[in-house]
């Protein structure tokens, strides 16, 4: 029978992985609604990416542990995850990281040259 879906499942399916809040991560939350309902949860360790993947390289570890951390304030950017050395080795030279400054200049001047 399929599993049907819901908020909570997905929620205890991260939090397997990814533990339970610490004390700092939980006050960091807004919502009094969402920490009582975190309160209400079993206590999860944090899973070890090394060995949850085993066959996963250390810098796919790494990446993993800083795109997953569920503080969002100690995730990676999207600008340092593009930097990170798992996924540098894809990026080509050929497109180098561009600035959201540079992006709007060519924009603009492509607008402005158009008839």
């Amino acid at each position: 029978m399929m599993e049907v879906c819901t908020d909570h499942n997905q929620l205890s399916l991260i939090l397997a992985v990814t533990g339970t809040p610490t004390l700092d991560e939980f006050y960091k939350i807004n919502s009094r609604r969402s920490r009582d309902y975190l309160r209400a949860l079993p206590f999860q360790k944090k899973k070890n990416f090394a060995e949850l993947f085993p066959n996963a390289s250390p810098a796919a570890v790494d990446f993993m542990t800083k795109t997953l951390a569920f503080d969002p304030t100690k995730r990676l950017t999207v600008e340092e995850c593009l930097e990170h050395r798992e996924l540098s080795l894809t990026r080509s030279s050929d497109f180098p990281l561009r600035s959201d400054a540079d992006k709007i200049l060519d924009l603009l001047s492509l607008c402005c040259s158009l008839p």
